[in-house]
């Protein structure tokens, strides 16, 4: 049994995070993405693969919407039961439902309000740490830029902690899509709601890891370090220091141009 990486958000409008539905399957607990086409079989491609004799390639898919949690038999050989029963169609799942496919017994659980809330870092765990996870990326970019509408900064920076944890454990590159809705997220944090560590961090994660930033990025870094000013200098200070470790090892002109952008910056503020 495997679970794909292909995993989205949900979000109900009042920046409370809500993952509604577990499935169990064996000794096993998955919490359910809110997502449609989630599907179910033996091909690798299946959101949930399962192995087990009797399974058709695509055998049937779950979907939650509007906080129901559906499944929908796919035309399988074999019969997508549930309590027992035979479906046809589609049909929704309801706390301690059995669902059988083949062999493989799935009991469905809803979740309270509370423990749907909690999941969330479950959730992250669950998704993230194989490499650029598109999926995980769209979920925080998403509950990061609602909250931020929402006026909902705290929420916002929850959410890019528990990104940030995840990233600094994991094994990334610069130009992975998990790292740029992060960036996106972090100077939008700064720059909304002028909590200008988060552009700190930002600085901070790129002088750990090494990386070198695009002239679009420090573009918009210089801009959200504009708006105010005194911010803090650590993280463009750790970053210049990099940059200058590597022009020791590399000389190059886009790095003295850099370094020359960096240390301007440091020095206005």
């Amino acid at each position: 049994m495997r679970i794909a990486e292909q995993t989205r958000g949900g979000y109900d409008g009042t920046s409370r995070f809500q993952v509604p539905f577990r499935i169990k399957l064996g000794a096993q607990s998955i919490l359910v993405p809110v997502q449609e086409n989630l599907t179910l079989g033996r091909h690798p491609d299946c959101w949930l693969q399962l192995s087990a004799d009797l399974v058709s390639r695509v055998h049937a898919e779950l979907g939650v919407v509007d906080d129901r949690l559906l499944v929908t038999d796919r035309g399988s050989r074999n019969g997508t039961y549930v309590n027992g029963e035979r479906i046809e169609g589609q049909l929704e799942l309801r706390h301690g439902d059995e669902l059988r496919i083949g062999r493989e017994k799935i009991v469905v659980s809803v979740l309270s309000p509370e423990d749907s809330v909690a999941s969330f870092e479950e959730l992250i765990s669950q998704t993230m740490g194989m490499g650029d996870d598109a999926g995980f990326a769209s979920l925080v970019g998403q509950l990061v830029g609602k909250s931020l509408k929402l006026g909902k900064v705290k929420d916002a920076e929850r959410y890019l902690r528990s990104m940030l944890v995840q990233i600094r454990a994991g094994t990334f590159h610069e130009s992975d899509g998990v790292i740029r809705e992060f960036v996106r997220g972090a100077l939008g944090v700064a720059e909304q709601a002028n909590e200008f560590g988060w552009m700190d961090r930002v600085l901070h994660l790129y002088a750990e890891k090494g990386w070198i930033m695009n002239s679009a990025l420090l573009d918009d870094v210089e801009r959200v370090a504009a708006l105010q000013a005194n911010v803090p200098v650590g993280g463009i200070e750790a970053y210049e220091t990099m940059l200058r470790s590597r022009l020791r090892r590399s000389p190059s002109d886009d790095l003295h141009a850099m370094i020359a952008r960096v240390a301007t910056l440091r020095d206005a503020h």
